[in-house]
């Protein structure tokens, strides 16, 4: 049995439009510079600070995926880490779970789920 498309034609079309650096840099600052750094140990926070140094590289990464539909497998990289919700866990639903993204990544699905959103 075919499966319905779940995104419109239109949608698609926006979802792979090539980005320019004002929605990217939206995108990243929208993104909380207190939470746990990324795999390569660098938060949200240093992308912030340095975005004048690597923003040709970002955008160029972004640009990338979007025109070729490839993106390095380093970005692509999640650690998982379990967090104790207890004193002494014994059991998996003592811990919660926590995903440490890349953030271009996490800078990849923020600009698709804006560009999803009803205006």
């Amino acid at each position: 049995m075919p499966l319905n498309p779940c995104i419109s034609h239109s949608d698609n079309l926006s979802l792979i439009k090539i980005h320019d650096m004002v929605e990217i840099k939206q995108a990243l600052f929208s993104i909380d510079s207190s939470k746990t750094p990324d795999p390569d140990g660098f938060g949200a926070g240093f992308f912030k600070h340095y975005l004048e140094l690597i923003k040709l590289d970002i955008v160029q990464c972004i640009t990338e995926l979007f025109k070729n539909g490839k993106m390095l497998r380093q970005i692509n990289h999640t650690f998982i880490a379990l967090i104790s919700k207890t004193q002494n866990p014994s059991e998996t639903h003592h811990f919660r779970p926590i995903h440490l993204r890349n953030i271009v990544y996490k800078t990849i699905s923020k600009i698709m789920v804006n560009r999803l959103r009803p205006l």
